[in-house]
């Protein structure tokens, strides 16, 4: 059902008889483990019932001092991180202990305790892929969608057996973990290049055995894009084109991914379809022979910045970026939305079980359906909105300036004119954030602008507040320079 229940029910006679009570969660959209505890404050009728439950990934506390069980309070969110699971109350003489346990850490590269044995293999795939979507290093190596926001959740438990490295069960349930806290934290896209087979049958990979499968077109359903790998066969253990197929790849709605070389002919390592029960797979194809990523190593000198990666999860990146891309035209598109539009648009106008419906064409996508106003491309640096305006020294400690920058700069500053033209002050702006073109500070994102330096506390160069008026705003980048205008009252 689209909401779940935890019933309560209430005995007064040492557990002889029940009686329904209200119920203390009635709406959550998930509900994993709880647990209950009363805390007496060291009277006989002076107690309080304390409820902590997992939902959606996070921890809640609920708590009522009636006997019936009503008049719960308010849902308190306990555990913010995600990855929180089987809560445990235990009752203190003084207080009450809450204790929950959390499924890996915050720390998404390689760390010495992660395997036993050391391998370099370990760390390099999600940063390869990932360079893919978000690279951006100019004349080396640019991303598909190199200004994306990047959740990363490290799923995978790589153990070694002697030089071998195994697929496990448990990576499943990390992997479904992986999928609640995403939607979350407000993902729109997941990317995911990984796959299960050796504990299934090839007649099992129908979308409904496999659980990553079944929790990955759960997903699909209330909302989540996901992209996944078709699978690399082995190519002389599986005749082409028998199929072969990786879960969660036969889920259905995601968009299951597979390879071609740059001739466009089936890259000879890559899975195909169909899936057990009949239904087309994959959904699109794309590069996955000799594809250039980001070396994980560090580099010693520019040769070797990059380095060379092949298999469908090369495919599942490079399709991911094209569906942000999309995502960022039209922001109020949902995933049936962009997976229409991808397959309208895409090289093959009959999909196969090899092909899909064949490369994605993002810019068929933008010539058909036009990028939305408010997503259209910046065409150069500016300055945008000055907020507060007029600004109020009295009332206000900044005045912000929002930005758009169209081309990655090495420096830019803001300098503040009278309106007769003499210079009052000048703000340099600083950061990474300078090297990624994007808006910035346009929907009120004080934070952002902070982290740039675009803002100004209405004293000159000298340390000196300045008069009421009208001033010029003027920002200077490698590329060019914007002036607007704003007023400060006192």
């Amino acid at each position: 059902s689209p909401l779940t229940r935890l019933n309560a029910l209430v005995s007064s006679d040492l557990g002889t008889t029940w009686q329904p009570g209200n119920p203390p969660v009635a709406d959550a959209l998930t509900m994993g483990s709880y647990t209950v505890a009363s805390s007496a404050n060291g009277q006989e009728h002076d107690w309080t019932l304390l409820l902590l439950y997992e939902s959606g990934g996070f921890i809640h506390r609920r708590s009522t001092a009636n006997p019936d069980l009503s008049n719960w309070s308010e849902p308190e969110l306990v555990d913010t991180t995600g990855f929180g699971y089987s809560p445990t109350l235990a009752s203190l003489p003084q207080t009450m202990a809450a204790v929950w346990f959390k499924r890996g850490d915050d720390n998404a590269v390689w760390e010495s305790s992660d395997t036993l044995r050391f391998s370099r293999d370990q760390s390099d795939h999600g940063t390869r892929m990932t360079s893919l979507i978000a690279g951006w290093l100019p004349y080396t190596l640019i991303g598909i969608a190199p200004a994306v926001d990047l959740l990363i959740a490290k799923t995978e438990f790589y153990k070694s057996r002697g030089n071998r490295y195994y697929e496990y069960n448990i990576e499943e349930d990390t992997y479904i973990a992986a999928l609640e806290w995403a939607e979350a934290m407000g993902a729109d896209i997941v990317s995911t290049s990984l796959g299960y087979r050796g504990w299934y049958r090839s007649d099992q990979f129908d979308g409904r055995t496999a659980p990553v499968s079944i929790a990955a077109a759960m997903a699909a359903r209330r909302g989540l894009l996901i992209c996944t790998a078709m699978g690399n066969r082995d190519s002389t253990r599986y005749p082409w084109p028998q199929p072969y197929i990786v879960a969660p790849g036969d889920a259905d709605g995601v968009i299951t991914c597979g390879g071609v070389q740059r001739s466009g002919l089936p890259w000879r390592g890559t899975g195909t379809g169909p899936t057990s029960d009949g239904r087309t797979k994959p959904d699109f194809v794309a590069l996955s022979d000799t594809v250039a990523v980001a070396s994980p190593e560090p580099a010693t000198d520019t040769s070797s910045l990059l380095d060379g990666s092949a298999g469908t999860s090369c495919a599942t990146a490079l399709i991911a970026g094209v569906c942000a891309l999309i995502k960022e035209a039209h922001p109020s598109w949902n995933a049936e939305s962009i997976i229409t539009a991808l397959r309208l648009t895409s090289t093959r106008s009959v999909p196969s079980c090899t092909f899909g419906y064949g490369v994605p064409r993002v810019d068929s996508v933008f010539r058909i359906f036009p990028p939305d106003r408010q997503a259209q491309a910046i065409a150069r640096d500016e300055i945008g909105l000055i907020f507060p305006n007029p600004f109020v020294p009295q009332l206000h400690q900044r005045v912000y300036f929002a930005l758009s920058l169209a081309n990655p700069t090495p420096r830019a500053s803001i300098a503040v004119y009278t309106a007769g033209g003499a210079l009052v002050d000048t703000i340099p702006l600083h950061g990474d954030l300078l090297t990624r073109p994007g808006r910035y500070g346009h929907q009120g994102d004080i934070a952002t602008l902070e982290q740039l330096g675009a803002y100004w506390d209405g004293r000159n160069n000298h340390g000196q507040p300045v008069a009421a008026g009208l001033y010029l705003a003027v920002l200077r980048t490698t590329f060019g320079r914007s002036t607007t205008r704003f007023a400060i009252v006192r």
